[in-house]
């Protein structure tokens, strides 16, 4: 949209420009005709036209509207009884971009990759090749042990380009498990087929 404003701009100033340059030089006909008039009056158009341009082109070269996001995680953890653990991630949006970022909904997830049986890890392999509908699922979809949710009214939750925001989720898990898998991942629902989001995967062993 912002592309099409400047665009739109570019045209307008043309117009006004030219319509400055046939007025003055319809004048000086009429007047005085002073050629040096008639010169100086396409100069100056020919300058705000030149301007207008080099300026728009600077824009599209040198700003992104694209939002970019960069999301570092920390997971952290400490045992509080005998047979729990206590869980903190810890997830930092960094907006590099020249736009500023509306968060809607994000969702923390631990998935287990010790201890599974040799059987579950054969499955998860041969899934990477082919589902059930022979499409590849891309990644190995270890078995979820928990998911919490986030959600945030419009406004409640915008990132400035160039700023920082921290979101903290905390967990209590079996310290049977050795070994998780972490994915986190911010977006916004219902803009177009694929959500506009960002996520991160974060591997912790739990050690007791």
């Amino acid at each position: 949209m912002l592309r099409s404003v400047s665009i739109i701009g570019g045209v307008l100033a043309f117009i006004v420009a030219l319509a400055l340059a046939l007025h003055v030089t319809l004048s000086d006909l009429t007047r005085t005709a002073n050629l040096a008039g008639i010169v100086q009056s396409f100069a100056t158009a020919f300058v705000l036209i030149a301007g207008g341009a080099f300026a728009g082109y600077r824009l599209h070269q040198f700003r992104d509207f694209k939002p970019h996001v960069t999301i570092n995680q920390t997971v952290s953890h400490r045992a509080i009884s005998e047979n729990y653990v206590h869980l903190i991630v810890t997830a930092t949006l960094t907006n590099s971009s020249r736009v500023k970022l509306e968060f809607h909904e994000a969702y923390f997830r631990l998935q287990i990759l010790s201890p599974i049986s040799d059987r579950e890890v054969e499955n998860l392999y041969a899934k990477v090749f082919a589902d059930e509908n022979g499409e590849s699922p891309w990644n190995l979809q270890w078995p979820t042990m928990e998911e919490a949710s986030r959600r945030w009214v419009k406004g409640e939750l915008v990132v400035e380009p160039g700023e920082r925001h921290q979101e903290t989720c905390e967990f209590v898990i079996s310290n049977d498990v050795s070994s998780i898998l972490v994915y986190t991942y911010f977006y916004n629902p219902g803009r177009g087929a694929i959500p506009q989001g960002w996520g991160t995967t974060t591997v912790c062993d739990i050690i007791p």
